[in-house]
């Protein structure tokens, strides 16, 4: 995947969310959704 078809998806991903505080939230959300590092 190249680097502008990832800065897209991000871009369309975050085009939804009028509030930055929803922004952050669905950011949040990313990072628990992830392994934690040992």
């Amino acid at each position: 995947m190249t680097i502008q078809k990832i800065e897209n998806q991000i871009i369309s991903e975050f085009v939804n969310f009028d509030d930055w505080m929803d922004k952050y939230n669905y950011i949040i959300e990313l990072g628990k959704s992830i392994p934690l590092i040992d």
